[in-house]
């Protein structure tokens, strides 16, 4: 029962298409070089963001149209047998997790984000885009996941001269598959640009890893080429994040870690 699509001018053709097969309203995006410029310059754009999602959120408030346990999103899940099935997110309950999320994990309006992972899933939905956006952080997206890519953006963020780019990287998450891949980017490298490449990776603030369980000899290999020890959780779509390692402290490998602040679970047995 889709009502609208919307669409970026790339799939303009396919989506208008679908759209008239669904007897749906249709809309076009605007792209990012029609939206007009901030007025100050030198404001940071965090600061701009940041000031764009609260004069948003208290432009809804003042409308007083949407109820905190009205249906916000739907997200589909079909675990490892089966055909998909809607889960249904509410306002305050997506509203719950960001907070949450942005609390446990330090997400600051500072941040910036290298988003490559599926939006259809919680993982880059909620962990990699709602969260940081609710904390005025910067997400930038990449087109399709790359290995020379991330390793290229890492490289510009934080040259080897130290240096610090202004729009440099920050927080970066994924799954066990992407760290394998970029690992094995790594070592198809000469010694100068693994050299660099191992500096930039050092730089960013925060690395996390989840939607499958993270191998230990990834994790240890991971640790000793970047120095980071990946922030491994866990959520499910229905829930989204429940449990995790600590930002501050010991990370045991082959764990979840422990509920997130707020979180209350129950034991079921029968």
């Amino acid at each position: 029962d889709i009502s609208m699509v919307l669409s970026t001018k790339e799939h303009h053709g396919i989506m208008e298409s679908i759209s008239t097969k669904c007897s749906t309203r249709y809309s076009l995006l605007p792209t990012v070089e029609s939206i007009p410029p901030k007025i100050d310059a030198q404001e940071p754009l965090s600061s701009v963001v940041t000031s764009s999602v609260s004069s948003l959120m208290a432009e809804i408030d003042t409308l007083k149209k949407i109820k905190g346990d009205d249906p916000a999103l739907i997200l589909y899940t079909s675990g490892t047998t089966g055909k998909p099935k809607g889960v249904v997110h509410t306002h305050e309950g997506i509203l719950s997790q960001v907070q949450i999320l942005t609390e446990a994990w330090g997400y600051q309006s500072e941040d910036q984000f290298l988003h490559c992972l599926p939006l259809h899933h919680v993982h880059g939905l909620f962990n990699a885009l709602f969260a940081p956006l609710y904390s005025g952080s910067v997400v930038e997206f990449l087109p399709k996941f790359s290995v020379r890519g991330v390793w290229q953006r890492w490289r510009e963020s934080y040259p080897n001269d130290g240096s610090k780019n202004d729009e440099a990287i920050t927080v970066f998450t994924g799954v066990p598959t992407v760290y394998t891949r970029l690992l094995q980017g790594y070592d198809s490298m000469n010694p100068d640009q693994q050299s660099a490449c191992s500096y930039a990776a050092k730089q960013l603030r925060l690395m996390m890893c989840g939607s499958s369980a993270l191998p230990s000899p990834l994790m240890k290999r991971w640790q000793e080429v970047t120095g980071h020890r990946l922030l491994e959780r866990y959520g499910m779509t229905e829930f989204v994040m429940a449990l995790s390692n600590p930002l501050h402290g010991a990370r045991k490998e082959g764990t979840v870690g422990k509920p997130l602040p707020r979180v209350e679970g129950q034991d079921h047995y029968g």
